[in-house]
């Protein structure tokens, strides 16, 4: 499993197994990937940060992900020795997460493609907000299933609209904010339905005291 270090609200990549035990704050991701939708090779490239969307390029997971012909899981961890943020001030401990699609390996034709290129390469996008998932030594844990690739409605060098996500994607949305560019999904991820502390293995959503409101059981 991969791992990530936040430093400087930036990444910096490092390898890393997983313990059972966090002296830092560790957020374990197993992402649960749909079938590859095509049929040639199709890879999956994560980015994350904290700030504002776009996600910087020089903070991805080190190694893509190739998507198969059946579900997949891509598992990676992020870790922040200090955490470096205010959890007083709203907002300022979230983390930014953005999965893209692409026929390239990097999804290096993100930053260069036209809309001709999108015509044979999806380049979707889901970007995610993570509220509060990581805490001073502890490890917690979130598993995503990503059960479909963003798609444009009509054909896909024009993409004037995208198809919303499955019902199954939770607090997701079509992005407003991409008003030209990849089919992009939006999804906002609260601590207290989907972060789960390490200690309690197999826990469901609501890990916060109070049931679904209050601080996070991780937050002592």
């Amino acid at each position: 499993m991969r791992s990530l270090s936040l430093r400087s609200l930036l990444l910096s990549l490092a390898l890393a197994g997983l313990g059972c035990e966090a002296s830092n704050a560790v957020l374990d991701v197993q992402m649960g990937l749909p079938a590859n939708p095509l049929g040639e090779p199709m890879y999956v490239r994560v980015l994350v940060s904290r700030g504002d969307f776009p996600v910087p390029e020089n903070t991805r997971v080190p190694q893509p992900h190739e998507l198969t012909a059946g579900p997949s899981t891509y598992q990676f961890s992020i870790e922040d020795p200090n955490l470096a943020c205010d959890p007083s001030l709203m907002g300022d401990c979230d983390l930014l997460i953005e999965v893209r699609f692409c026929l390239d390996r990097e999804c290096a034709s993100l930053r260069t493609g036209t809309p001709e290129i999108r015509a044979t390469d999806p380049q979707a996008t889901i970007r995610y907000r993570l509220e509060q998932p990581l805490f001073v030594g502890q490890r917690t844990q979130w598993e995503p299933v990503i059960s479909a690739v963003p798609s444009c409605t009509d054909d896909a060098t024009t993409c004037s609209a995208v198809d919303p996500p499955p019902a199954g994607l939770t607090g997701c949305v079509v992005d407003s904010s991409v008003e030209s560019g990849p089919p992009t999904w939006f999804c906002d991820v609260l601590h207290c339905n989907e972060i789960v502390c390490a200690d309690d293995p197999g826990g469901a959503g609501g890990q916060c005291e109070g049931g679904r409101t209050g601080p996070h059981l991780c937050d002592r």
